[in-house]
Parts: structure tokens; C-alpha cells; sequence
């Protein structure tokens, strides 16, 4: 199920899929009120061709939202979801390959209910694509960086 924003829409955050392996290192702590607990992701990506798709990149399970299209509410696009992009503005691309690196989770929990107090997610993003070709212009080469922090909070339970 997703989460609810204070208008009552899912938008966001949805459930996790994360699994132990997909975890490099786990720490916890705790304060008189809360429970806050951080997780580091492996390194993982996506790719594209025309041929397939493949997507092994933990923090897409991580419920940070992530869709076929370019959306303000996605924090993680993968190579299909770039590739969907590229078409929408009439251009086309021979590959893609996307990276994540150094993904971190921390969640804040409150004691008393166990609600989600916060949700912080990071990693660092990295994204070639090749042979991209707009009307009669071809690049033969693109490349992308990005460090990506999201911060989710005031929930309404």
C-alpha cells in the first residue's frame, strides 16, 4: 500500500521491497522517543536497449516512487524511465545505463506509535547514454551526474 499525503493522495513513498541482500551495512539508534534506523545499499543500475531492459538496482526497492515517464514525484529513474523521457521529447537513444552508488536509508520512528516520523534517502547517480538523435543532430555520447537527497516528512496518520 502507499502512504498518504495530508490531501489523501499516494504520492512519494510506497512500500519497500528491500531484502538483506541488498543491504551493505545496517545501523540503529534510540532516543527516548524514537527509533531511527539506517541502511547502506549496494551499488547496483539499470540498462537499456531496444533488445531489453534489466533493473538490479536496490534503491528502486526502496519505495521512493519511480515510473515510466518524467515526473516530478519520481526520485529514481531507471534506464527505461530516462528512455521514455527521451522519446516523449522526439528523440531516441541506442542505449542508456544508469548507476547508483553510495544509497543510504535512514527512517525516524516514533516510539509510542510506531509511526514514520521521516524518511531520508541518497545516492549518487550516474547515467550515459549513447548515440542519442534529435531530428538531424546525433550526439554519439551523453553523460550525466547527480547527487540526489530526498527528505520525507511530516506524515499525517
Amino acid at each position: 500500500s502507499n502512504f498518504k499525503n495530508n490531501k489523501g493522495a499516494s504520492k512519494y513513498l510506497s512500500t519497500s521491497t528491500l531484502t538483506a541482500d541488498d543491504v551493505t551495512n545496517a545501523t540503529y539508534q534510540e532516543t527516548d522517543s524514537t527509533y531511527t534506523i539506517t541502511l547502506e545499499l549496494k551499488n547496483g543500475g539499470s540498462s537499456y536497449s531496444s533488445k531489453k531492459t534489466e533493473d538490479n538496482s536496490p534503491i528502486a526497492k526502496t519505495g521512493l516512487l519511480s515510473g515510466k515517464q518524467l515526473n516530478t514525484e519520481y526520485d529514481y529513474l531507471n534506464s527505461e524511465s530516462i528512455n521514455a523521457g527521451v522519446k516523449s521529447k522526439g528523440a531516441k537513444a541506442n542505449g542508456i545505463k544508469a548507476e547508483t552508488t553510495n544509497a543510504k536509508i535512514t527512517v525516524t520512528v516514533e516510539k509510542e506509535t510506531g509511526n514514520m516520523i521521516s524518511y531520508e534517502a541518497s545516492f549518487d547517480w550516474k547515467v550515459d547514454i549513447d548515440t542519442i538523435k534529435v531530428m538531424f543532430i546525433t550526439v554519439p555520447k551523453a553523460t550525466g551526474n547527480a547527487q540526489t537527497k530526498v527528505k520525507i516528512s511530516d506524515f499525517v496518520w
